[in-house]
């Protein structure tokens, strides 16, 4: 349901932007938006999923995997949960997904992208305190280079505004890596022997 209300959101935020009194009618093409939105919310299809992402038969211990974006309307972050089933075989569910309109001034593309992996680092932070598990191992995806050097930069170099969350995904991070080994390849699953969780390096 995440990608269909950040939709609303954002054309919520055009509404707002244009600064008209409350019982004001709408321009003839935001109508049209309105209108689809309405219908889409009433023809849209039933909505099930199971209330467990764990499967009958795991093995092992699950792995969250996470992916963030941003952009001039909205920033998001999306965790899946990964379960090994069989010897080539795994299970993956969406955990939980959060997106946030991007606010039309003072919020540019690189702040959005930043945005969207701190929305996702507490997502994987609650995640990581909310399963009954303890997941083996943590990977963060996402496309903005940008983003992923500002956390290769020291903090102090940074302006406020990338400091100060830079300053908190790294916190998270630290704090979710409790597995003594520090050097385990993207490419390389987790030996069911390890303890603790194996947080990844944010990879692009």
């Amino acid at each position: 349901l995440c990608p269909l209300f950040i939709a609303i959101k954002i054309a919520m935020r055009q509404v707002v932007a244009l600064g008209q009194d409350w019982d004001t009618p709408l321009l003839d093409n935001l109508q049209i938006t309105w209108r689809s939105f309405a219908r889409g919310l009433i023809n849209f299809p039933e909505v099930k999923f199971p209330r467990s992402v764990r499967p009958p038969d795991p093995i092992g211990r699950p792995e969250l995997i996470g992916f963030w974006d941003g952009s001039d309307d909205a920033y998001a972050g999306v965790v899946y949960v990964r379960w090994k089933t069989g010897h080539d075989t795994w299970h993956v569910a969406i955990l939980c997904a959060k997106a946030r309109v991007t606010p039309i001034a003072g919020l540019s593309t690189p702040r959005s992208e930043l945005n969207g992996l701190l929305v996702l680092a507490r997502l994987v932070d609650n995640c990581v305190r909310s399963l009954s598990v303890l997941p083996s191992r943590v990977t963060l995806i996402g496309d903005s280079t940008c983003t992923i050097s500002s956390l290769e930069a020291t903090a102090s170099k940074l302006a406020s505004y990338f400091s100060n969350r830079v300053r908190e995904i790294d916190d998270i991070i630290k704090q979710t890596h409790t597995c003594p080994v520090n050097d385990i390849s993207v490419f390389d699953e987790i030996s069911d022997q390890l303890s603790g969780t194996f947080v990844d390096k944010v990879y692009h």
